[in-house]
């Protein structure tokens, strides 16, 4: 909106119209804390989810996986719900005869190992970082 105001600063009967609007951002901006939480910052109540039972030998079998493949020459492999790893971790869990198979999906599979890749990260360089610190 300033730049539009600043094109009319030449006539006298809009050139308050810049000053305005740059004292109204002005205010805005010390106000945008009490607009954004009015009721104060919120804190979460609920604590995070338990973990499935399968989600620990899913994260086993997508390592084992994983290097695997990278030892077969794919630098990169995938985890989305399509990607070898996801299928192969189900089937896998599904051969462990894990309670409620239905349940253990490839979206589930590869969300978990999504998070955990973004938290963690699967690689051994990741493992690595993680227990040296």
């Amino acid at each position: 909106m300033l730049s539009h105001w600043e094109r009319l600063l030449w006539a006298p009967e809009t050139r308050g119209g810049y000053d305005a609007i740059e004292k109204l951002g002005e205010a805005l901006s010390t106000a945008m804390p009490y607009i954004e939480w009015p009721l104060g910052h919120y804190e979460r109540q609920t604590r995070p989810k338990r973990p499935k039972a399968w989600h620990t030998m899913a994260l086993i079998v997508a390592r084992l996986v994983i290097g695997v493949m990278v030892e077969a020459g794919h630098n990169d492999p995938g985890i989305s719900r399509n990607s070898v790893v996801a299928r192969v971790v189900r089937n896998a869990l599904i051969r462990m005869n894990f309670s409620n198979p239905q349940m253990i999906t490839l979206t589930a599979i590869a969300a978990h190992l999504t998070r955990w890749d973004k938290k963690y990260g699967l690689t051994a360089a990741g493992i690595a970082a993680l227990t040296t610190k």
